[in-house]
């Protein structure tokens, strides 16, 4: 596991909770919605697979930064963000069932 220094308060990015974003389990003390977003960043490389990057971001109308963000985990996207995603992809990426911590 990687050790990232944080201040007290302070989430960093979702990657530095785990070894190999979004693969893995992240680090017993990850603040809540990290693995979500893992998840996510999964998802969104699956859908990924058929369709550029560009295409993808035109279709969601955000920029292809913010896509490249979310699949190294570098960002904690908002529900606008996540919910312009889902409806380019046409399915769900955030998790339907996940556990709170």
């Amino acid at each position: 596991m990687k050790v990232v220094p944080r201040k007290p308060g302070e989430l960093g990015r979702p990657a530095d909770w785990f070894d190999q974003f979004p693969a893995g389990t992240p680090s017993g003390d990850a603040p809540a919605g990290v693995r979500e977003l893992a998840h996510v960043a999964a998802r969104l490389r699956d859908v990924l697979e058929t369709v550029s990057v560009s295409e993808f971001a035109r279709r969601a109308r955000v920029d292809r930064g913010t896509i490249y963000d979310v699949l190294a985990g570098d960002v904690w996207i908002d529900t606008s963000t996540l919910a312009r995603l889902e409806r380019a992809a046409g399915v769900r990426l955030w998790p339907e069932r996940f556990e709170l911590s």
